[in-house]
């Protein structure tokens, strides 16, 4: 019989694909290329070639800077906004977020051994992360996403400079949408340069 599947672009896509772009990646090739559905190469590693990019947990991390109240409206504006991301089994925050209170959670959610192990016993393969801290009289916002299986932060954002915790709880869905080049109210991912998100490796 005919494979119906055979002349439809992506078709057979398999995870042995992400290395081939992984190293084509690595000698030069253009990382803002685009296939039909506007995804870049790096869509495609993350994804492992699937439509779906795997589980996701959602987490408010725990810091001295903000009491509980505070954390769990961070969570609930973190939730909120991780509803716009499309492809991702995306997941609360029971099982990470009870790992990296048995462990010093501001101290684990920067290292990357650390959260693959949490995130591993969460049974989670990605993690997005927000954590709100003070230096002086000053809040900092930082959220980032994290590849449990690669160990690797994909990529990040930070707000400095903010009034109060509030300011960064209100700050918590622009830079969702920022972070996941999300644009007005049509969703979707959006091609963009950021050279400032690196991937950093362990």
């Amino acid at each position: 019989g005919v494979d119906q599947n055979q002349n439809q672009p992506g078709a057979g896509m398999e995870a042995a694909d992400t290395a081939v772009v992984r190293l084509l990646l690595e000698h030069g090739a253009d990382a803002n290329a685009c296939d039909y559905q506007r995804h870049t190469p790096l869509h495609v590693a993350i994804s492992g070639g699937s439509d779906k990019s795997g589980s996701v947990a959602v987490v408010a991390v725990p810091t001295s800077a903000i009491d509980e109240e505070q954390r769990q409206q961070l969570q609930d504006a973190l939730d909120e906004s991780m509803k716009q991301v499309k492809d991702y089994d995306v997941r609360g925050p029971s099982g990470v977020l009870g790992g990296l209170r048995d462990r010093d959670p501001e101290v684990c959610a920067r290292e990357t051994i650390c959260l693959a192990g949490v995130g591993g016993e969460a049974g989670v393969n990605k993690m997005v992360l927000a954590r709100i801290t003070k230096i002086g009289e000053q809040y900092r916002l930082d959220i980032d996403f994290f590849d449990v299986d690669e160990r690797l932060f994909i990529k990040y954002e930070t707000v400095e400079n903010l009034g109060s915790a509030n300011a960064a709880i209100k700050a918590v869905d622009p830079t969702i949408k920022t972070l996941f080049s999300i644009r007005g109210d049509k969703g979707g991912p959006i091609v963009e340069d950021k050279p400032n998100n690196q991937w950093i490796r362990p």
